[in-house]
Order: structure tokens, then sequence, then C-alpha cells
């Protein structure tokens, strides 16, 4: 997909003629069809970033460019989050300066809290696994207590589970340590 994504704030503002102008110079690999079918249905851009696959399919709009939509608009949301949250994850193992949160503190969090909380220490946890919690609204409690089983039900791959689970071992081994030296 191209660089030259809009913002979701752009987008929204966007009337019809004006989203397909901005899909279609943003070079994001709709079609001429796909970009008519927009036209036709009359989908301005606040409406556009709320479309789901059974509604394109409703209205009889192909499998391929059905999804092609549905990423564009999955790219921009995330994109959106990154910017909304502040953090650019791109962890390589380097500089581990926060301190991990106790459980106690996760716990009280809800979802935007417990996805800037965890986005600032260094649990490994990169965007992609920071925008599925905010996405699945999970909150500080939840977030301790998921299971492989639940992340899998979800269609997480494994690599991700993986470290969902590996952070939340390490929160609850810091709190054993702090037990420790009480």
């Amino acid at each position: 997909m191209s660089s030259q994504l809009p913002s979701i704030e752009e987008i929204k503002k966007l009337d019809v003629e004006s989203l397909i102008l901005r899909l279609n110079d943003a070079n994001l690999g709709l079609s001429k069809d796909t970009l008519k079918f927009i036209k036709q249905q009359q989908i301005p851009g606040d409406i556009f970033l709320n479309l789901t696959l059974s509604c394109l399919k409703t209205y009889e709009l192909k499998l391929g460019p059905a999804m092609r939509i549905l990423q564009i608009i999955d790219t921009l949301k995330k994109d959106d989050f990154k910017n909304k949250i502040g953090l650019h994850v791109d962890y390589n193992g380097d500089n581990i300066s926060a301190q991990t949160p106790s459980s106690e503190e996760i716990k009280i969090l809800d979802a935007d809290s417990l996805v800037l909380s965890l986005g600032d220490v260094n649990l490994r946890l990169n965007m992609d696994i920071l925008y599925f919690l905010k996405d699945q609204e999970i909150s500080g409690a939840g977030f301790l207590e998921l299971t492989h089983e639940d992340l899998f039900i979800h269609g997480l791959k494994l690599g991700p589970i993986k470290t969902i689970l590996r952070a939340i071992q390490k929160i609850n081994n810091e709190d054993g340590q702090k037990n420790l030296q009480v």
C-alpha cells in the first residue's frame, strides 16, 4: 500500500466525490470499478471508515475489492491509533528503561490506559498487539486473565499469543519479586 495514506480525520470530512479523488490520488490499489461502487452507493468518508465485509457483500461488491477496502480501513485505523497514543513501538532488545507495572496497577486500567501503560514498558508488545488489545477493549483486569485459548479464538497467531502471555507472566513475576523484597 502507498505511503500517501490520508488521516482518519481527513477521511471523515470528505464528501463522496472528494473521497473518491483522495483515494485515487493515494494510489491504494483501488480499481476504477471499486471507486465507481463508492460513488454509486454515495459513500462519504465517515461512512467509508465504518464499512464491513457483510455490508460490502450485501451491495454485491466482489470479495477482492471488498477486502482491499477493508485492508485500507484497517491500515488507516492502525495509523490513527499509533498517532493518538504517540507510540512507535519497535523493540530490538535495547534500552529497557521503564519499570514493569504491577498487576495491581494493571488491574485498575481501562482499555485505553492499559495500552498506554503497556506501550511505555519493554514487554515486547508491538503496535499490532497493542492495537488488538485496544480494538478488543481489553481492560487491565481482563488482560491479566487472558489465556492462550482466549487469544486463539480471536484469530491471533502463535507469535503474538506467546508475546502477550510472556508479558502477563513478566508482570506477575515482577509482583513476586517485589513481594520477596518486602
